[in-house]
């Protein structure tokens, strides 16, 4: 029988929770930073208009798409930990820069090349933990990792604005930058010894590149994870942004409504890291994924269909527990699957997949809502999702191991 792994065990990891804490402040941080963003933006501009909203937001993941793969080569190639250290001191330097800015096309320019840094943070982060944990102890690992940031997501803008109302909006950027320090003094203290003798073969750049992307489509259950990805981004992303439409057209409702369902999200993506991590050890993972597919297209679908606003917020909250469990779950398998050398060039295509299918989801939702309306494209995304788990579930996706 399959030891089960406790969440304090892999918390006495040092190495592990000096990640886990160093992750926990720069993401406090984060959470703070998106709101005062978005109030600055506001400030400069008398309104927190859509068009710098899809700006902002394109400074953000325009980095991610153009530039996710050849991250991940340097990745592979250097040490993970210098890479993450480097990256949160560039964010942490950027970031102090934003209470000086004087436009919004310098805020855009800042958010861009935080991006920048972020590329190779997010993939070196994702890598460097089997570099720190027992192979059997990722899923719990991740459990804990995804757990941690959502709560920070989920307390930090309260705190943020307690914090904006006694010192300023601008106080929020001197405090996110300390966080990135503080973060990378936590992985400065990290003991870790990384296996660097397949990043010291002499191959070209592009080689390297073409040779994880060639990897990707060979290995059947990353592949299956990318196209997953893509085909969830471009469903999620387009309730993302049709839902705010959605509460206010068609369910009446306002912002401070739009937030309690930001917050049951929250909540539910933390029970389904926690709970997710505790009952899905010895679980087949891709098998949970597919299950977090289905799940969360039947309840966006359930969502739609339900008139009370209460019963919308218990829904969300298992929307959230199916993300958290899927977010888990695809992470572990990646970790499980693809051998150190590669983790780098998987992860950072995954990012770029993932982004590119936001944006696409983001400029055609925009359209698309003004043809067909908020409800019928919300609905027709949770029945999307639905029918890719669904099919999903028929096709074998690990390869049968041969007998020779």
């Amino acid at each position: 029988m399959e030891e089960r792994i406790g969440y304090r065990k892999v918390l006495k990891n040092r190495r592990f929770f000096l990640l886990c804490i160093g992750q926990a402040t720069s993401c406090f941080g984060d959470s703070l930073t998106t709101i005062a963003l978005i109030g600055l933006i506001a400030w400069f501009t008398g309104g927190a208009k859509e068009i710098n909203m899809m700006w902002l937001m394109l400074s953000c993941i325009a980095p991610q798409v153009l530039l996710g793969p050849f991250a991940g080569v340097f990745v592979d190639r250097l040490k993970r930990k210098n890479i993450m250290i480097l990256s949160d001191l560039i964010r942490g330097f950027l970031i102090l820069l934003i209470p000086f800015t004087q436009s919004t096309y310098q805020i855009f320019i800042i958010a861009f090349l935080v991006s920048i840094a972020d590329i190779f943070f997010s993939p070196a982060y994702s890598a460097f933990i089997p570099n720190i944990v027992e192979k059997k102890e990722l899923f719990v690992a991740n459990s804990i990792l995804t757990s941690t940031r959502e709560f920070m997501n989920l307390i930090g803008p309260a705190i943020g604005g307690v914090i904006i109302g006694l010192f300023g909006i601008k106080s929020i950027f001197f405090i996110d930058a300390v966080t990135f320090f503080l973060s990378a003094l936590a992985i400065w203290n990290i003991p870790a010894e990384e296996a660097l003798e397949s990043k010291r073969l002499p191959q070209r750049f592009f080689s390297e590149l073409k040779d994880g992307l060639i990897y990707i489509r060979r290995n059947r259950v990353i592949s299956f994870i990318c196209l997953l990805f893509c085909a969830m981004m471009l469903a999620g992303g387009t309730i993302n942004l049709v839902l705010p439409l959605f509460v206010n057209e068609v369910l009446q409702k306002g912002v401070k409504e739009f937030g309690f369902l930001m917050s049951a999200n929250a909540l539910g993506i933390i029970l389904g890291s926690l709970i997710g991590g505790r009952i899905g050890q010895g679980i087949d993972k891709v098998k949970l994924i597919i299950f977090a597919v289905i799940l969360c297209g039947v309840n966006s679908t359930l969502f739609v269909l339900n008139p009370v606003f209460v019963v919308g917020l218990g829904l969300f909250v298992i929307n959230g527990f199916a993300n958290g469990l899927w977010g888990i779950c695809s992470g572990t398998v990646i970790q499980e699957e693809v051998e150190d050398s590669k983790r780098g060039r998987v992860f950072s295509v995954v990012g770029a997949v993932s982004g590119s299918s936001n944006m696409i989801a983001s400029g055609m939702a925009g359209i698309l809502a003004r043809i067909f309306g908020s409800k019928v494209l919300f609905l027709a995304s949770g029945i999307f999702m639905s029918i890719i788990g669904i099919i999903s579930s028929f096709f074998p996706i690990r390869e049968e191991k041969k007998v020779l």
